[in-house]
């Protein structure tokens, strides 16, 4: 081929790479307008229109010829990560996952105890265990971790090709700008339907916090843009340090520089009307990472920070609620983005449970994505809110993937970290190229310590192309020699590296799209569900469809909506079967047959149980139960599907010892315990009354409000005393007598153990304890009313002196001591205070009848 020839070929493919590179870098934003690419089927058709304009990519790229092959340590480092994560959701024999990964060993092992003998009858044998609690979860993020990295390997290999860093610069940050342009007009004009009111969310993104992390990488790409044209209209391409505002002035005579200082404008302003303060703290960290250009300088000050990040994030997670209380005032004060409130006990109150977690999975941890069932069992001081990830990327890493996985945080910190610092900035475009790496680092660094937004489609392949079309740039790295000596050496480890990447590619948008087939089949169901479907046979396609893909994907999300599906299904068909002709039967017959109802009945009665072929719903869904209990065994929906079908195969299910485990699933959910009580007080065994009173005792102690059904329980056990489901302290004390004063006939049911719990009461109440001068009174008037139940008459007058005092403005108290003092016959005392109380309240007519009425009472007339 002649020169000219060759020249024409690597002028098209030069072409062919920038606009690739291009469209590549536009693909985080179109994910990012389905909800960021929250679900499966957005995450699978972004990753396979990746990896086709990847594809032209690599091809363009090897016509062109590279004249050496470098393999960065980076890419190395981040495709053995990956692979960790893939061997995570491997199953290995049980004696050798218990050697690996006793934590996850147990945690099956103990939810599978309780329905051993149904497992075995299913035909299920137990006798591999993956390294996951969640192994479709670890396999999914496996996966989507995969194509970010197959993508920066293409955009590595593209280190000689001098289009590839603009492109992406470009591309990532005119795309971001207009998802935040749109952003901002929903957000004030609601053109979209996007903004809903109470949403945390803002632009397509349901977290704002991700929203933020968004912006930040599409302004690391626009301060690029603009370092690079700076540089460019004013060196040259040669970088000189020196800044003046006449080459400032000079430099927006170029068209690209006047657009990235619009860009800047427009996403800062989006980035603080988001709302995210963990944002805002991510870029004032981001600039001054990037300001501070010194090597060992950046490297000191990135060791202290993050050094005394730690320290300060483990000292708050373990030191008094008092303590992180005061904190949170200081650092929170005047702050309105956030509320510190709600900071304080979603994260700092987690995190410590987190901890928890990554010590009890060691050494392998607890799975890659298996976050949101991995920390359930160590709950403790979490509050009502099922935590899908640690709200801290760190630690969640340490969480699932134990002490390898925090071994290669460190070194991919480390490395990047190299990389972005041995970058060559001779030309304008490098410049602009470290720029932006800096500042998404950084901001990378700071948000996820204090959020997860990274794991989310569009974040984690925004920052994977922009990184990489970076690094790429970079000389930390292993290179074959371009002798001609070597040239098969080198085509060798092109042919080891295309072979890998198509093997890498293939096998996860495999995995992406079996998963978002699970997932729109899930979606599916569930919206029958949610409607109480009725039409047998659009169910029964359902059903059968959902179990004709579980021959080839044997999902757990599958069996808990088919379980669902045909509880539905034998539901509405036993209802048919009893044949209510009125509102009466129609009504007991949907009681007979709901989830509490039927399980309180065996399935082969002949008196109540459906015909035989009904039967057979039931004991397919009971199979689906186990199916999906065995393959992710700390779910507790499919748990407690298992206890409210436990009536199929009774023998063959501890339903006492289930709901234990359940407790130890869901004990800082209320609702949850609350039905958790009355499943075991429902259940046969002579521990069921000791499970209820737990179950009953911690949803009181987390939900207050819940003390009316802990007292109800113990109205319907004479054994249990009121004492032990009610937390002994103010607060709680104050719910449980405002409902038993309020329901009698409870009362009168619990008998001595009301009169001994009001004594208790009495004793223990603790006014002071009170936030306010109002509450404490309340406080005290609910003492006196306690004591006016229990026959001590003087006594409870004191206590509504004191709380006469605490609110002297307060009528009712004064109307309330008259009657009390009536009724025990003080008319003198009686009359003082309604003088006292005519005097502060002239107007008020109650008094002057109480007046009027004493007058006529007084023993004197």
């Amino acid at each position: 081929m002649s020169y000219l020839s060759q020249s024409r070929v690597r002028s098209r493919s030069q072409t062919i790479v920038a606009i690739a590179s291009f469209l590549l870098a536009m693909v985080p934003a179109a994910v990012a307008i389905d909800f960021g690419g929250a679900l499966n089927w957005s995450q699978y058709v972004g990753s396979v229109v990746a990896a086709s304009i990847a594809s032209v990519l690599f091809i363009a790229v090897s016509v062109h010829g590279l004249p050496r092959f470098r393999v960065p340590v980076v890419f190395l480092v981040f495709a053995l990560w990956n692979a960790y994560a893939w061997v995570q959701g491997t199953s290995f024999p049980v004696s050798i996952a218990e050697r690996l990964s006793p934590g996850v060993a147990n945690e099956f092992l103990d939810s599978l105890a309780p329905i051993e003998k149904g497992v075995a009858h299913a035909g299920l044998f137990v006798d591999q265990l993956p390294l996951s609690v969640d192994a479709d979860s670890t396999f999914h993020a496996a996966a989507l971790w995969s194509v970010a990295i197959v993508i920066a390997g293409v955009f590595l290999a593209c280190s000689r090709m001098p289009s590839v860093v603009p492109a992406v610069l470009l591309s990532l940050s005119l795309s971001v700008s207009i998802v935040d342009f749109v952003s901002l007009l929903d957000s004030a004009f609601s053109i979209s339907g996007w903004a809903r009111e109470g949403s945390l969310g803002f632009g397509p993104f349901v977290n704002r916090h991700h929203a933020g992390l968004f912006t930040l990488f599409g302004l690391a790409a626009t301060l690029g843009v603009a370092h690079w044209r700076y540089a460019k209209v004013n060196h040259r391409g040669e970088f000189s340090s020196g800044f003046s505002f006449e080459g400032l002035a000079e430099s927006f005579r170029d068209s690209l520089f006047s657009y990235s200082i619009a860009a800047i404008v427009l996403q800062a302003s989006a980035l603080l009307a988001c709302g995210s303060l963990v944002a805002v703290v991510g870029l004032v960290g981001s600039l001054l990472f990037v300001v501070n250009r010194g090597r060992y300088r950046k490297l000191i000050a990135l060791v202290v920070v993050v050094g005394g990040l730690s320290v300060a994030i483990i000292g708050s997670i373990y030191a008094s609620e008092s303590s992180r209380q005061q904190a949170f005032s200081l650092v929170f004060r005047g702050a309105v983005v956030e509320d510190a409130s709600q900071a304080e006990d979603q994260r700092w109150d987690h995190w410590y449970d987190a901890m928890r977690s990554a010590k009890a999975y060691l050494p392998f941890g607890a799975g890659t994505g298996a976050y949101a069932y991995a920390y359930l069992p160590y709950q403790s001081r979490s509050a009502e809110a099922w935590f899908h990830h640690a709200d801290n990327l760190w630690i969640e890493t340490i969480v699932d993937q134990g002490v390898i996985g925090g071994i290669f945080l460190v070194i991919a910190i480390v490395v990047v970290f190299l990389q972005l610092d041995r970058l060559n900035t001779e030309e304008a475009i490098a410049k602009g190229g470290k720029t932006a790496g800096l500042f998404a680092f950084g901001a990378t660094v700071w948000t996820q310590t204090f959020d997860y937004g990274l794991v989310l489609f569009a974040n984690l392949f925004a920052f994977s192309v922009l990184m990489s079309a970076v690094l790429s740039k970079s000389n930390f790295g292993f290179e074959a020699d371009g002798s001609r000596s070597v040239r098969f050496s080198r085509m060798g480890c092109k042919v080891l590296a295309v072979v890998f990447l198509l093997v890498a590619i293939g096998a996860s948008l495999n995995v992406l799209r079996d998963d978002a087939i699970v997932e729109s089949e899930v979606r599916s169901a569930e919206a029958l569900i949610g409607q109480a479907a009725t039409d047998f046979a659009v169910l029964d396609r359902r059903i059968e469809r959902i179990e004709q893909i579980l021959t080839k994907d044997d999902s757990p999300a599958l069996h808990r909506v088919a379980c669902s599906l045909l509880q539905q299904r034998a539901r509405f068909s036993e209802i048919e079967y009893l044949n209510p002709t009125n509102a009466e039967e129609a009504e007991q017959a949907i009681s007979l047959t709901s989830k509490t109802g039927r399980r309180l009945r065996p399935l082969a009665d002949a008196s109540s149980a459906p015909k035989p072929s009904y039967q057979e719903f039931y004991r397919r869904a009971y199979a689906h139960a186990v199916q999906g209990a065995v393959d992710l065994p700390l779910d507790p929906d499919l748990l407690s599907k298992l206890v409210y079908l436990d009536f199929v195969e009774p023998d063959q299910v501890d339903s006492l010892a289930l709901v234990s485990r359940l407790f130890q699933l869901q004990k800082r959910f209320p609702r949850q315990l609350l039905r958790l009580g009355q499943l075991a007080e429902q259940s046969v065994g002579i521990d069921s009354e000791q499970i209820a009173i737990k179950c009953y005792y911690m949803a009181s102690l987390l939900q207050p409000p819940s003390v009316a059904e802990a007292i109800r329980f113990a109205a319907r056990h004479p054994g249990v005393a009121v004492s032990e489901v009610v937390p002994a302290n103010s607060l709680h004390l104050q719910y449980a007598v405002r409902f038993l004063l309020k329901t009698p006939v409870i009362r009168t049911q619990l008998g001595v153990s009301a009169d001994d719990f009001f004594r208790m009461v009495a004793a223990e109440l603790d006014c002071s304890s009170a936030d306010s001068l109002l509450q404490q009174s309340a406080c005290w008037r609910l003492r006196a009313k306690v004591l006016f139940e229990l026959g001590e008459t003087a006594e409870g007058l004191k206590s509504l002196m004191v709380a006469r005092e605490l609110s002297p403005v307060d009528a009712s108290i004064y109307l309330e001591q008259i009657d009390e003092m009536v009724k025990a016959g003080m008319y003198l005392e009686a009359t003082q205070v309604t003088t006292l109380a005519l005097q502060v309240f002239p107007e008020d007519s109650r008094f002057e009848a109480w007046r009027h009425r004493l007058a006529a009472m007084s023993p004197l007339k």
